[in-house]
């Protein structure tokens, strides 16, 4: 799998653009995306630290950043449920798209269907609603 494909999925499952995700600011909303996409990419390709860190326009040999974002994304998702759960979605997201297959998971009270690596989280009601809306066709 390639940088892009990664990104393209963690940017369908933010609903941002490249453009967001890259912009040079200090809101936490965008370094979390950053921060799990630097994660995603080193785990899902062979990038190494300064590619991952370049392709997301850092400057030249910030491998240094790389590896913090990768160091704190993993302290994160062992020491915060919530964020874990986030990260196997977007995990599954990834390599659904791999795949090209279609997964569907349950967290909490929400399903997740998972296809072509685009996550849609659905309420218990909804996804009812669709099942017998698809069983009716």
């Amino acid at each position: 799998m390639t940088k892009e494909e990664v990104i393209r999925v963690i940017l369908n499952y933010y609903g941002i653009g490249f453009a967001d995700l890259v912009e040079k600011t200090r809101k936490r909303k965008t370094i979390e995306i950053r921060r799990k996409a630097i994660y995603f990419i080193l785990k899902h390709t062979k990038c190494s630290l300064d590619e991952a860190a370049e392709y997301l326009e850092y400057k030249k040999n910030s491998h240094a950043t790389a590896f913090h974002h990768n160091k704190k994304c993993n302290e994160f998702i062992i020491f915060d449920k919530e964020y874990r759960k986030e990260i196997d979605v977007i995990d599954n997201s990834i390599l659904m798209a791999e795949s090209d297959g279609m997964k569907i998971i349950t967290i909490d009270n929400y399903t997740i269907i998972i296809k072509k690596g685009i996550a849609i989280k659905l309420s218990e009601i909804e996804f009812n609603k669709l099942k017998e809306w698809n069983d009716d066709k």
